[in-house]
This record gives C-alpha cells, structure tokens and sequence, in this order.
C-alpha cells in the first residue's frame, strides 16, 4: 500500500471508496505502518541574501538550497530520501534521527545569519536497511 503523496511530503493518503467510513482499527493499523516507515530528523533552514539552504545533523554532507522556505524544504525532503536510498543500496544502516538540538555557535560564531527556521521533517524510509546507525 502507498501512503505517501506523491506531490506533497507529509501528507498522507488512504485509498478508500467514497462514501464509506474507515475503521478505527484499520485507521490504527494505517498509522501504525506510516510511523514505521518514516523517520524525523531535524532539520536548520538558514536564509540567506537571496535564497534559503538547509541541513541535517543527522545526516553529513546532506544539504540543499531553494529559493523560498517552502522550495528549500521540498527539496531537502527530497535530498534527504535519496541518501537514505543510497545508503541503504550501498548496505550501511540508515543513521538515527537523534539530534534535538542546535548550537548555532558552532557554524555561525559571529552571528552572521539573521533568520533560521528548524523543523523535524519527516522522511520516507528505504524498504530495506532500516536498522539505527549504533544497532550491531
């Protein structure tokens, strides 16, 4: 079953015949198999002078850039599910979603940055790989 639509990250959608209701029981097994197959991670959104970048702690060397917050989100939702993929492709373990904070000193001492913005985001697990990056 596909929960994930296809055009807008985070939203979730339920294939269901129109006019009928969706069980309490199957909506708990739906979410259920939804929270499984996501994981969040905290992302920074940094705007710049003319466009927004973005980053994981989580995740080294993943990054993006858009135009608007929105564009920048979209993207690094999409730069984020493509190294899980490739991560998991290569047989690492996808890294766990463990930072809850961030110390803006230690990549912007002289508080050059005006705005952030820093948000968990919800990705889309590979299918296979899923382990945390410290399970044996």
């Amino acid at each position: 079953m596909h929960l994930r639509h296809r055009a807008k990250p985070g939203l979730l959608v339920v294939p269901v015949h129109a006019g009928k209701e969706i069980g309490k029981g199957l909506l708990h097994s739906i979410l259920k198999k939804w929270i499984e197959m996501t994981r969040e991670y905290l992302v920074v959104y940094e705007k710049g002078a003319s466009n927004w970048s973005a980053f994981s702690p989580d995740i080294p060397g993943c990054g993006s850039l858009g135009e608007t917050l929105d564009d920048t989100r979209t993207n690094m939702s999409g730069a984020m599910e493509l190294y899980l993929v490739e991560t998991a492709k290569a047989g690492e373990r996808i890294p766990d979603a463990s930072v809850t904070s961030v110390d803006f000193s230690e990549f912007d001492p002289d508080h050059q940055t005006k705005q952030y913005v820093v948000e968990w985001l919800a990705v889309p697990l590979p299918t296979s790989s899923t382990r945390p990056a410290h399970a044996a």
